[in-house]
């Protein structure tokens, strides 16, 4: 199937780096849901307690359903990235 290049082409990578961002003069840098000062964790441990991207948006009107979204995005790629690091720690290979 081809795909229709008249269509923009948006990665992941280009998606979080829409809506979030890191400035050591905000929140000595942790990440933030761009033009915001609402840190990425806040969003995260909301979800971790069970609560839905629509009421995360109605408790906090200033975030688009896709900053939402985007720092849930952030926070998987972080974790996946952190977790292939650990298994390739040379200490963690185990040779045949």
């Amino acid at each position: 199937m081809e795909r229709n290049l008249a269509e923009p082409c948006f990665s992941l990578d280009d998606f979080i780096d829409a809506h979030v961002h890191r400035d050591p003069e905000i929140l000595s840098g942790k990440p933030v849901i761009r033009g915001t000062r609402i840190p990425v964790y806040v969003i995260i441990e909301r979800m971790q307690n069970a609560v839905g991207e629509h009421d995360i948006a109605e408790d906090y009107p200033s975030l688009s359903l896709d900053d939402i979204r985007a720092a849930l995005a952030f926070h998987l790629r972080h974790q996946l990235e952190n977790s292939m690091d650990h298994l390739y720690q040379p200490s963690n290979l185990q040779t045949p």
